[in-house]
């Protein structure tokens, strides 16, 4: 738009997107209580029919963002797996939740930084907050849980696998991080001090294979 500083009058130079010729659903606002009380914001993309039922039939879609200091928000851009959530809402019943788990920005520094090095598991453990949320949700069915996530959000998937596959049907890992001392081996150095200390310290904390996935909370960003 442009405006006229004599007359105050605008202009549209663009007009506004026409509505979509298929449903499309707005997510609500959700705060879950974590592990430590810490409340984790996440947009809950569900139809009020499917909320009302008491029969636990609607399946639910967990999708993490990457990033890490990434944040998620509802918009309609392919590449972020929102046009995909109206599509599995409203052609495959499928309910979604979007949370910003610690870390993420958006919600000040202290909420940034509260999964930094040793508290990284702890945004992990937030996504068990998330599934304590659907289990007390008649409507929703906690047997038929999917994690979803891409790049860092494929290392929450993965991670989440290892700390709650009794309570996940599956996950959907793109391009997540399955091992942070060879990501960090491999991957383009910005920092060499920066990267090598990281190295050191997961190396130090990972004892085996698979603790190298479930003990990655200890890497470092800057």
């Amino acid at each position: 738009m442009t405006v006229d500083l004599a007359t105050r009058e605008w202009t549209t130079l663009v007009a506004s997107p026409a509505t979509p010729a298929y449903p499309v659903t707005i997510p609500s606002i959700i705060r879950c209580a974590s592990f430590d009380g810490e409340l984790v914001p996440a947009f809950v993309y569900a139809r009020q029919d499917m909320l009302d039922k008491t029969d636990a039939s609607v399946p639910v879609v967990i999708y993490i963002h990457g990033g890490p200091e990434s944040q998620f928000v509802p918009n309609f851009v392919p590449a972020n797996h929102t046009l995909s959530f109206q599509f599995l809402l409203n052609e495959m019943g499928v309910a979604v939740i979007a949370p910003n788990v610690r870390g993420s920005r958006g919600y000040g520094t202290r909420y940034m930084k509260a999964d930094d090095q040793m508290k990284r598991e702890d945004s992990v453990r937030d996504i068990g907050a998330i599934l304590d949320w659907i289990a007390a949700h008649p409507s929703l069915d906690s047997k038929r849980v999917c994690v979803m996530g891409r790049s860092y959000g494929g290392y929450m998937v993965l991670a989440s696998l290892v700390h709650y596959s009794p309570r996940l049907a599956c996950g959907v890992a793109t391009c997540g991080i399955s091992d942070f001392v060879t990501f960090l081996e491999s991957t383009a150095v910005s920092q060499p001090s920066l990267r090598s200390d990281a190295i050191s310290v997961v190396q130090s904390t990972a004892t085996s294979g698979s603790q190298r996935c479930a003990r990655s909370c200890t890497t470092s960003r800057r």
